[in-house]
């Protein structure tokens, strides 16, 4: 049992190592989540102030409304095309945490790729995906506020692991194969993740189902569920669930307890209950793609072949890098065509542009350079599932690959590996593909995509949307200029 004294002593680690990061400039804290929390702390604050917020962010709006369109929140015939409409559709809530939830995971996937992040985010989406299906098998009407409960259940973990502290720094190779233990949690920091999550969800006054979610046990179905599918999460790692079978499932406690757990929650047969569970497990890495993590699945399953000793299956084993989609590619061009009604900036078409390139055009690796003012150089500005030492800038005069997409109106696709000047070790893929970004007929920088973890093939429509995407680009900055 925790004395005053120690109780007393966690909360002013936690409020210590909050204030410093809050400081320090916490990457997740975007001026997005500032905003939203701001809107949704006042009691004057409309649905409309949430999505004028959430619209001034314009890759987040496409990737909201993506997500607020899919089947684990649609529950309407037709896709959800504004902000607004998410919000009369889902609740005010909903898009507030939903808004919330897409920004410290868009953060999480540009940070340094740790294990114990990426672990942390499978963990949340597995802790949603079992949350969502036990409202619907408990009738909940709203499953998607449980599903989104179970999702920023781990709240915490995932900002304390994004945030880029010395803390976090310090106990990443402690945390690499699994979760810091509650123990080691206190020992190494003086709180808990729960504890964590808990502080945040009420500072940034996110939904009162997490908030009780993450105190107490109580004797509520909602909360009971949620708290029941984060102990799942907790507990049980994924491959346990895709090893085990319903004949001997028993023979492992750990599974065998949340089971008999869920069924008596749910008034189930016990074998029901764990086919249930195992269905939820498997669907945690389709709603991960969801949820834009498709490039870091795929670069994960790259790196894990690479470690692996050689197999004569390995040249036939299927991709797991997005294909070609062309309702993806529509959707995003239309959301750039709409951001185009009024001013626009090159960071924003570039967000929405990479996201296509990636959902859209099926690519796993997309960086973009801009073109310095003395036109000698270009600079590192966005990166999508690539990691590795990039330099800041790279000379045209040493890279003549990139010099000569400047000059290009269409993508160029490069059937043989090379290097970016000044890092050797970062290597291009074996087919790639390059374009010059322009503005007013004037190149302004350089887009290179590639599928490094997914095999050399680039199908001629991913080049040809490619291209279309960048043409996007360009019409919106010259419509902007043009105001």
């Amino acid at each position: 049992m925790n004395t005053p004294h120690a109780s007393t002593s966690r909360e002013s680690a936690l409020a210590e190592w909050l204030d410093r990061a809050n400081r320090t400039q916490l990457p997740v804290f975007s001026a997005t989540v500032r905003e939203v929390t701001s809107i949704t702390s006042s009691s004057r604050s409309s649905a409309k102030d949430l999505a004028e917020a959430i619209g001034r962010d314009a890759a987040l709006a496409a990737k909201l409304l993506k997500t607020a369109s899919s089947p684990l929140f649609g529950r309407q015939p037709r896709s959800v095309r504004t902000i607004n409409q998410a919000v009369v559709t889902l609740g005010f809530d909903a898009v507030r945490d939903l808004a919330i939830s897409l920004s410290i995971i868009d953060q999480a996937t540009k940070a340094e790729q740790r294990e114990p992040l990426f672990n942390a985010l499978l963990r949340a989406f597995h802790s949603a995906a079992q949350a969502r299906s036990i409202a619907v098998a408990s009738n909940d009407q709203l499953p998607e506020e449980v599903f989104l409960a179970g999702l920023m259940s781990r709240l915490g973990e995932l900002v304390f692991w994004a945030s880029g502290t010395p803390e976090a720094e310090a106990l990443v190779e402690l945390a690499q194969e699994n979760s810091l233990t509650a123990e080691q949690q206190l020992t190494h920091l003086g709180f808990s993740f729960d504890e964590l999550s808990a502080e945040l969800a009420q500072q940034w006054h996110l939904s009162a189902l997490l908030r009780e979610s993450l105190g107490p046990p109580e004797d509520k179905p909602r909360v009971s569920g949620v708290q029941l599918a984060q102990r799942i999460a907790q507990s049980s790692e994924l491959n346990d669930w895709q090893s085990c079978t319903v004949d001997d499932y028993r023979s492992r406690p750990a599974l065998a307890d949340l089971v008999d757990e869920r069924a008596e929650l749910l008034k189930e047969r016990p074998p029901a209950a764990f086919e249930a569970m195992q269905t939820q497990a498997d669907q945690t890495i389709a709603i991960a793609r969801r949820f834009g993590m498709s490039a870091l699945l795929a670069e994960r399953a790259s790196k894990a072949q690479q470690n692996a000793a050689p197999s004569p299956e390995a040249s036939t084993a299927p991709s797991l890098a997005g294909q070609p989609n062309p309702v993806r590619q529509l959707e995003v061009l239309t959301a750039m065509t709409e951001l185009m009604q009024g001013p626009v900036t090159l960071d924003q078409l570039l967000r929405l542009a990479i996201d296509g390139i990636v959902d859209g055009a099926g690519f796993d690796r997309v960086l973009f350079a801009l073109l310095t003012p003395d036109r000698s150089e270009l600079r590192l500005k966005h990166r999508h599932g690539i990691s590795g030492d990039l330099p800041a800038r790279l000379a045209l005069s040493d890279n003549p690959t990139l010099a000569q997409a400047l000059d290009e109106a269409a993508p160029t696709l490069i059937r043989s590996a090379w290097a970016l000047a000044g890092s050797p070790l970062w290597p291009t893929a074996p087919i790639s593909v390059v374009q010059g970004v322009r503005a007013a007929n004037t190149a302004i920088g350089v887009l290179y995509a590639d599928r490094a973890s997914s095999g050399p093939e680039i199908e001629p429509v991913s080049v040809t949307a490619m291209g279309l995407f960048v043409q996007q680009i360009a019409l919106g900055l010259n419509s902007s200029a043009n105001r």
